[in-house]
């Protein structure tokens, strides 16, 4: 004690034992605190709680324990710093088998202040082994997720790509079936043209019928079925649909309660009765617009003056077109006005997504959000 420096090195076990210990933990924690009032550096082990308290309170000392495992009474030989550790007197004499009411007696005896402090180390320890298992499961769980994490991801990736290739898959087949069609329907149309009777040209249009309705029941094809409306009083260059044939034709004279209609080239003397006028909703006299065709999809598309009801079906069948064709970039003109027009594109985009890359409002020099340019895949 006399030489003890900050150059000195204590390594010190038991210290204050052999004496009375309440005695002895007294004159220890003197001696300890003068050892660290010379700068001295060491390892003193002890079973004092009042060492222990010190170096809860005075941040020169630092605790420190080795782990003991309750439940075989056994040491793991892991020190454990920053805490002190309890001597599991009551504990390890529970578990040996001495009986729980001597036990408790002896828990009288002690200190207050020194049992409940031993009390709390020995929860301290207890709720650290809770925490430390809760961490490993943790940990375990973390791991389990960052491994299906990066399946979901693989996964979807996968599943993305495929997608893109069936989408590019159906395209192709719808395409090839309205080619297909309408090379059906442009052989029947060559037949009735070059046949030299009547009732050979009814057997032909028979079959354009039948061909018509596989274009109309398909989105690909000719714009949506027209509306037919049978109230209103018929006129020369009016397009009617002839009975229940469902051939359309254009009436080019009227005589009395018959009418001189053209079916592809060919007039015949058909009853009003029979005839029903129809407005085709690619028919736009107000605003010029006009129906598209396989073989006629421009990058520009103006919809303006249509109705909101009218313009959703023409622009289905315009996005559908301009796919088929493989344009990447088209311009949709539908002015301002109400918005009515604007808010319907935006919807038939939306349904639309995984076709579409992007879309933005064309320029504000050049119209502003009165047109929008859409973007394909």
């Amino acid at each position: 004690m006399q030489r003890a420096n900050s150059k000195t090195l204590f390594l010190i076990d038991e210290f204050g034992t052999g004496t009375d210990p309440r005695l002895g933990a007294a004159m220890a924690e003197a001696l300890f605190i003068h050892l660290a009032d010379t700068g001295a550096y060491g390892v003193l082990t002890t079973h004092y709680s009042n060492l222990k308290k010190v170096a809860e309170q005075d941040e020169r000392f630092l605790n420190a324990a080795m782990v003991f495992n309750e439940d075989n009474l056994s040491p793991t030989y892991q020190l454990l710093t920053g805490k002190p550790g309890s001597s599991y007197t009551f504990d390890i004499a529970e578990k040996i088998g001495l009986n729980k009411a001597l036990i408790e007696e002896a828990k009288t005896y002690v200190d207050y202040t020194d049992l409940k402090f031993e009390e709390l180390i020995t929860k301290v320890e207890k709720q650290r082994k809770s925490l430390e298992e809760e961490n490993r499961n943790i940990k375990i769980e973390n791991k389990k997720l960052k491994e299906a994490t990066l399946k979901f991801e693989k996964l979807n990736t996968q599943i993305q790509e495929r997608q893109g290739e069936l989408r590019t898959q159906i395209i192709n087949l719808e395409k090839q079936k309205n080619e297909a069609i309408e090379q059906g329907v442009n052989q029947v149309l060559n037949k009735i043209n070059k046949a030299k009777s009547k009732e050979t040209a009814a057997l032909n249009a028979k079959d354009f019928a039948k061909l018509r309705k596989e274009v109309l029941a398909k989105k690909e094809g000719a714009i949506q079925p027209s509306q037919i409306i049978s109230s209103r009083k018929l006129g020369v260059g009016d397009i009617v649909l002839i009975g229940e044939s469902e051939s359309e034709g254009e009436i080019i004279e009227l005589r009395g309660n018959l009418a001189i209609v053209a079916v592809r080239g060919l007039k015949t003397s058909i009853s009003l009765k029979k005839l029903q006028k129809i407005i085709k909703q690619d028919v736009l006299p107000k605003t010029n617009k006009r129906r598209i065709t396989n073989h006629e999809v421009e990058s520009i598309f103006d919809i303006r003056g249509l109705m909101q009801e009218e313009a959703k079906p023409i622009i289905e069948q315009y996005f559908d077109q301009a796919l088929f064709n493989n344009i990447d970039e088209i311009k949709i003109i539908h002015g301002k006005g109400s918005g009515a027009l604007r808010k319907q594109l935006q919807q038939l985009i939306r349904e639309y997504k995984s076709n579409i890359s992007s879309w933005q409002y064309e320029e504000e020099k050049k119209g502003g959000n009165g047109a929008t340019i859409i973007c394909f895949k």
